[in-house]
């Protein structure tokens, strides 16, 4: 799968298949990319299907999704057999990473599964919105592309760095 989300539809023109660029574009931009970003980009075996399809992204929010709600389904488990130590369930005892309660001594509150449960709604929530994107993409105009990418980045745990000497992208106030 990874190699698919290494898949680009660069060809040169204005809807990337290539038609109408020179003939060697592509044997330079590639290999130029590669050494820009230290990622393995390959050119898509078919440009046309690759600008207006968003399959692998879709495929792999899917998959982010899955995953996301099993371990968020662990994590609830984890809380409800922790409970306690008087009054709830108290099979396990949970490392105690943030103080409990001030009223309520022993309390352990589950900050990291309760965490996780959090996380695993939001890619739930995120991947919900990706699939009514892709079918909004129309012909060659995947206009919802760029927000696909970034939705299941976020998925994905995907951090932005900045360059060093350039500033680091930022997203624009909304006015």
């Amino acid at each position: 799968m990874r190699a698919n989300l290494h898949t680009l539809p660069l060809g040169g023109t204005a809807i990337g298949t290539g038609f109408g660029a020179p003939g060697n574009y592509r044997d330079h931009l590639y290999p130029r990319l590669c050494r820009l970003t230290g990622i393995e980009f390959t050119a898509a075996a078919d440009a046309f299907d690759a600008m207006q399809n968003l399959d692998t992204f879709v495929r792999v929010s899917g998959e982010l999704r899955a995953t996301a709600t099993s371990l968020g389904k662990i994590a609830s488990d984890l809380i409800l057999v922790s409970s306690g130590p008087n009054g709830g369930l108290g099979e396990i005892i949970l490392p105690a990473v943030q103080a409990g309660s001030s009223i309520m001594s022993g309390k352990v509150n589950p900050v990291v599964s309760m965490s996780m449960v959090q996380l695993a709604f939001a890619v739930v929530g995120n991947e919900v919105t990706v699939q009514p994107r892709d079918r909004s993409c129309l012909f060659q105009s995947p206009v919802q592309g760029p927000s696909v990418r970034e939705i299941v980045g976020q998925q994905a745990g995907e951090q932005r760095k900045p360059h060093s000497g350039k500033p680091a992208l930022t997203r624009p106030a909304l006015n």
